[in-house]
């Protein structure tokens, strides 16, 4: 059975093919948002955990650094043990990004190594640090522990530079991929709606063609059959090749079969009053 032998069905292939325009817009559409949602979560999850955590470390390590050096000075015990209170909090820090880092597959290996070893260099000095602090805050003498003073001096700002660098880098990455979301998020509304006017033309043609091919045309044509047939045409070339299956070819069959029938009554009606 052919599919637009009737003019319902011709009506419901048109408002099929605008259907399917509809479907194909909804899927790009659908799938252009996913891929916006995923690189939001990446930079949720990801970017902005990184900045977030990194700043966190970089303040904790100057706040414990404040209150080593108020320990030392104004010899202050209670200082010595907040600051000895901060260093799990700073380890958790750094596991966090390392933790994060092991999800990011992006990432230079050399970025991994060099958290790796901020993590060992602040071991070290922490160690020292929570040892040697407590008991200048006490009162013992600096003079014996000049050597490690000077080799926490270092460390401190050795450590102080490479978080810094750190929180800067992050701050950075999150910073530029923000910027690309919303560069992606321009593009994508650029090419949607340069795919929608393009749909909308394509779909708009596809449309005009069918009803065109299956409506219009041959009701046209019956049309002027009709006309042609009132200034005396008795002959439809172009309603003897459509259809007889279909609603408006059996609409121009009978056309041509009134035809016949009349042209036959009128040659019987015209012999009978010449005989």
């Amino acid at each position: 059975m052919r599919l637009t032998n009737t003019i319902r069905k011709k009506i419901w292939l048109c408002v099929n093919v605008a259907f399917v325009g509809f479907i194909v817009a909804t899927g790009f559409t659908l799938y252009s948002n996913d891929q916006l949602k995923i690189h939001l979560i990446h930079i949720r999850d990801l970017d902005f955990c990184q900045a977030m955590h990194s700043n966190e470390l970089l303040n904790q390590f100057v706040v414990q650094k404040n209150l080593y050096k108020d320990s030392f000075l104004f010899g202050l015990t209670e200082a010595a043990d907040k600051a000895n209170a901060l260093a799990p909090k700073i380890f958790a820090s750094i596991e966090a990004i390392t933790e994060t880092n092991r999800i990011r597959r992006n990432l230079s290996p050399d970025r991994n190594e060099a958290l790796m070893e901020l993590e060992k260099n602040y071991r070290l000095y922490s160690r020292q640090a929570m040892q040697l602090y407590p008991v200048l805050a006490r009162g013992d003498e600096p003079d014996g522990h000049v050597l490690t003073l000077q080799q926490l001096a270092a460390s401190q700002n050795d450590i102080q530079n490479n978080l810094e660098y750190f929180a800067g880098f992050y701050r950075e990455s999150f910073r530029r991929n923000v910027t690309t979301l919303m560069d992606m998020t321009s593009r994508s509304n650029r090419l949607l709606t340069g795919f929608f006017i393009g749909l909308l033309v394509f779909m708009s043609l596809v449309v005009n063609w069918a009803a065109k091919r299956t409506l219009i045309n041959p009701l046209a044509h019956i049309k002027e059959a009709v006309r042609a047939f009132g200034r005396g045409q008795r002959s439809f070339p172009a309603l003897e090749v459509m259809d007889a299956d279909d609603d408006i070819g059996e609409l121009g069959v009978a056309i041509i079969t009134m035809t016949k029938d009349l042209v036959n009554t009128t040659v019987s009606k015209a012999y009978v009053q010449t005989s």
